[in-house]
C-alpha cells in the first residue's frame, strides 16, 4: 500500500484453477483473502491488483485468462473497527482481456493491457493436405453441423453470440443477442 502498512500478492491455486489476492500487514502477518470467495457476488478468481497513489482505491482483475478479465475496483477504508475495504465494483464487461491495472497520478485514469483473441475454424482437405478456412472471416467456435450436414451452427467467438447458416456459410441467421451469451 502507498502508505506501507499493508501488502496484498496474488495465490494461486492450481487445483482449483483460481487466483485470488491475499492481504498481510506489513510484517507478513495475518495474512488472509482480500474476499470471501463464498459470498454470492463475491469474485471467484482474481488478480493483479494495485492501489492508487493516494491509497483510496484499489483496482484488480477479475477471471480466468480463457474466460476474459474484467477490471474491478474497492474503495479503500480507514480505522480500526472497520473492514479495509468495501464491496468490489465492476467497471468493465469485455470484449478485451484486461490486465496489471494501474491507476494514474492524478485518479482519473485506469490503465491496463488490453488483449483479444481471434480465432479461426478451419477444415482439413484430404486432396492437398492442407487445412483451408472455414466460414473464412468469421470469428467461429463450437461449430456443429446437422445430422443431415446441411446446415450448421457456431458461436461467435467475439461476443459470444449463435448463428446458424446452410453448410456452404450462405443464409447466415443470428440466433441470440447480447447481453445473452
Amino acid at each position: 500500500s502507498p502508505d506501507g502498512n499493508k501488502l496484498r500478492f496474488n495465490v494461486v491455486d492450481l487445483a482449483r484453477q483460481r487466483t485470488t489476492i491475499w492481504e498481510a500487514d506489513r510484517t507478513g502477518r495475518g495474512a488472509r483473502p482480500l474476499y470471501d470467495t463464498s459470498v454470492a457476488g463475491a469474485p471467484q478468481s482474481f488478480c493483479c491488483g494495485s492501489w492508487s497513489p493516494d491509497g483510496k482505491w484499489f483496482v484488480y482483475t477479475d477471471g480466468m485468462e480463457e474466460e476474459g478479465k474484467d477490471l474491478w475496483v474497492t474503495r479503500e477504508h480507514g480505522g480500526v473497527l472497520q473492514r479495509s475495504h468495501s464491496q468490489p465494483v465492476h467497471l468493465t464487461n469485455g470484449p478485451l482481456r484486461l490486465n496489471w491495472p494501474v491507476v494514474s497520478e492524478d485518479r482519473k485514469s485506469i490503465f491496463a493491457i488490453g488483449t483479444s483473441h481471434r480465432s479461426e475454424s478451419v477444415r482439413f482437405d484430404g486432396r492437398t493436405s492442407h487445412f483451408t478456412p472455414f466460414l473464412e472471416g468469421r470469428d467461429a467456435v463450437q461449430v456443429g453441423f446437422s445430422p443431415d450436414a446441411k446446415q450448421l451452427a457456431y458461436v461467435d467467438n467475439w461476443n459470444n453470440t449463435i448463428w446458424t447458416s446452410k453448410a456452404d456459410g450462405s443464409g447466415l441467421t443470428q440466433v441470440t443477442f447480447p447481453p445473452m451469451e
